[in-house]
């Protein structure tokens, strides 16, 4: 065979005319692509309604109550932010029904998953009651002068008010015991309706809509919460009003506060699967926030401390937030980090015998 000669091919598999490949490939690529703002459509849609509704019925019912010279610490001011924690959990249900979705307990977020989980529900319900102990003790070795361990201070008021000495005594214990192991219970309705919403409802498609990046759904979820609070820091909720900076350095701090909070639940509702271990966690520090302040003598900051929202305890929440977002971030790359169900096993069907 002469060199400038080419061999003859050998016949291959039949291959698709030149440009026709390309084209069936663009029209899968060009309906995938559909899809996906499809879907990235609804659920911005589903999550502007759901924040339309709650801080839009929210802010306006506090800016009305500001209006009519209704501050917080008013009984009126009160009974209405009682109705404003329900009000996420109401929006859902109302959502849900009006959008076509079931009630569905999974995925809602309310399914308990305890049997792969009751340890991180043990841990939830502990931690409210750890992060005040710490925040305390942080507090007092800085100003030791201001340590009451016999909660005298506390104890001589209630005296002052007509209590009997020994009733008083048992008040401060009593309530020293609920604040740090009752507090879940206590204030598991306002708990549940938040969670309900914020974890259950918007925190599933913050994590959908990020492209199932769990760092930026738990920032963005823990700041949206934060934000929802800033009106009523700003009328006195947490520091009072009456502190230099006010309201712009309590708004700052209430913000930092409840976005570590926030991330912290975020990432415990994705890991669980559920919005219970996160509604235990949020009743308990709302109930044991201010423990420390009956052993507590003297003139004392809210910004400052020893309530867990003042700066010791915000610091102590941060640097969990840090490791928290490092952990996830672990978790993340194992591929371990959102739940999953755990695959049913099914059981043998048994042969029916046959007639004989």
């Amino acid at each position: 065979m002469k060199g400038n000669e080419k061999r003859p091919r050998r016949p291959g598999p039949w291959t698709p005319p030149p440009g026709l490949l390309p084209q069936r490939e663009y029209a899968v690529e060009k309906a995938l692509r559909a899809q996906k703002l499809d879907q990235e459509t609804d659920i911005g849609r589903k999550i502007g309604l759901f924040l339309g509704l709650t801080f839009g019925i929210s802010w306006a019912g506090i800016a009305a109550a500001w209006i009519f010279g209704i501050h917080y610490g008013d009984n009126f001011f009160t009974a209405m932010v009682n109705w404003i924690m329900v009000l996420p959990a109401l929006l859902v249900v109302i959502l849900r029904k009006a959008l076509g979705q079931k009630l569905d307990i999974d995925e809602m977020r309310i399914t308990p998953h305890l049997k792969e989980h009751w340890p991180r529900y043990i841990g939830a319900y502990l931690a409210p009651a750890l992060l005040v102990v710490v925040t305390a003790a942080l507090y007092f070795l800085c100003f030791p002068g201001q340590f009451d361990p016999a909660g005298s201070t506390f104890v001589g008021i209630l005296t002052d008010s007509g209590f009997d000495p020994k009733d008083a005594h048992d008040y401060l214990v009593s309530g020293v015991l609920q604040g740090l192991f009752g507090g879940a219970l206590v204030n598991i309705v306002p708990s549940f309706c938040e969670m309900l919403g914020f974890q259950g409802y918007l925190l599933p498609k913050l994590y959908q809509g990020f492209s199932r990046r769990g760092l930026r759904a738990c920032l963005a979820s823990g700041a949206i919460w934060a934000a929802w609070y800033l009106p009523l820091i700003a009328d006195g909720y947490l520091y009072g009003t009456g502190y230099p900076g006010a309201p712009v350095l309590g708004m700052a701090m209430g913000f930092l506060f409840h976005l570590a909070l926030g991330f912290l639940l975020s990432f415990l509702t994705l890991k669980t699967g559920s919005v219970l271990p996160a509604m235990l966690t949020r009743g308990g520090i709302s109930a044991g926030a201010a423990t420390a302040l009956s052993f507590t003598s003297g003139d004392t900051s809210l910004l400052v401390g020893p309530s867990v929202y003042g700066a010791f305890g915000l610091g102590v929440l941060v640097l969990l937030a840090v490791a928290g977002a490092w952990r996830l971030l672990r978790l993340e790359k194992a591929g371990k980090l959102a739940y999953k169900a755990p695959p049913q096993v099914k059981k043998p069907q048994e042969k029916k015998a046959g007639k004989k």
